[in-house]
């Protein structure tokens, strides 16, 4: 299975060895690096959890078979907080780029989850400023 990401939900910015991921419907916000930001990069150009597996097995020289099921749970993850989709029709490309950068030990797969910035993400930067600057939460806004 192939995976896309919904780019009308989702935004990503790969940094180095860290990748950030928004859910700009949630306000939710993600962050993983090593394993989790290679992973992310492979899935972003399309590759399936089996080409994501081939890769980081080359990538970390680990076995396919250690490192599958850590991918596994990874994008069971990202499946259910809404930041992957599956996408069965979608083409394999010639091939995987990552960034040359020195790797650790192989690790399986994760990633943080935040949810503390959403009452901000949700304030009207253009009407909700008030002498504090921005962003000012009027009191019925606060939580």
């Amino acid at each position: 299975m192939r995976y896309d990401i919904d780019a009308q939900r989702v935004t990503h910015e790969r940094l180095n060895e860290e990748v950030l991921i928004i859910n700009v419907v949630s306000g939710a916000y993600y962050s993983g690096s090593g394993s989790f930001a290679d992973l992310w990069s492979l899935l972003a150009q399309g590759a399936s959890t089996e080409d994501a597996a081939a890769h980081l097995s080359e990538t970390f020289g680990e076995s396919a078979e250690t490192i599958l099921p850590g991918i596994r749970d990874s994008i069971g993850h990202l499946l259910a907080k809404g930041l992957i989709r599956e996408a069965p029709d979608r083409e394999a490309p010639d091939g995987w780029s990552l960034p040359d950068l020195p790797r650790a030990e192989w690790q399986a797969p994760s990633f943080a989850e935040y949810t503390d910035m959403w009452d901000l993400i949700q304030l009207d930067p253009i009407h909700e400023v008030g002498e504090a600057g921005w962003p000012f939460a009027p009191p019925e806004h606060r939580t």
